[in-house]
């Protein structure tokens, strides 16, 4: 049979760990579009959505190559490949402009939730980074996404793969703004 009539993944994905660059090609190319719109609509910019994707391939093909790609949903761990490539982007972004994690020196910036910017003012930065990775890693990435990166609240609903409800949303955030009170309040770290 030819490469180039095979679709399935785990086949394809095979085929390229012996060297079939054909298998990786088409593999790559099945995967390409889905992987430019979704990094486009994150980060907004063609020529870096470009690179973050060519980074994304680039560890798929070493990891299909070293064998360390484990049997599953290949466009599953492809897309979360590339979402930690766009976060790390976006650190990079914020470390570069070398401004304060919160917006202010302890402040973040945010219009819909200010009730819980005089929380942020009072506690330091230190504090709060420290008790942001105590924190369940959803309630963590909702955080980040939110008020370190910047995120709306429309755009995070539909980052999750599956848009989640607004209500879903706005109660994880809710949650893990007062997890984060507690864990700080209680100096849990």
């Amino acid at each position: 049979m030819q490469t180039n009539q095979l679709t399935d993944d785990q086949t394809l994905i095979e085929l390229s760990r012996l060297g079939d660059d054909n298998a990786l090609n088409i593999l790559f190319s099945k995967y390409y579009k889905k992987l430019i719109e979704e990094t486009l609509f994150m980060i907004r910019d063609r020529e870096v959505s470009e690179d973050i994707v060519q980074d994304t391939f680039i560890k798929a093909t070493s990891s299909i190559r070293e064998g360390d790609l484990k049997e599953g949903n290949f466009f599953g761990w492809l897309f979360t490949v590339n979402q930690n490539k766009c976060m790390d982007y976006f650190r990079r972004i914020k470390k570069r402009n070398s401004t304060s994690l919160f917006g202010d020196e302890y402040s973040i910036s945010s219009t819909s939730f200010t009730s819980n910017n005089d929380f942020f003012k009072i506690e330091s930065k230190e504090y709060i980074m420290e008790a942001l990775n105590i924190l369940p890693p959803i309630y963590k990435e909702i955080i980040e996404l939110r008020f370190i990166v910047g995120f709306t609240d429309k755009e995070i609903c539909e980052m999750f793969g599956k848009p989640i409800r607004c209500s879903t949303y706005r109660s994880r955030v809710f949650l893990a703004l007062n997890m984060l009170r507690e864990i700080v309040k209680n100096k849990q770290f």
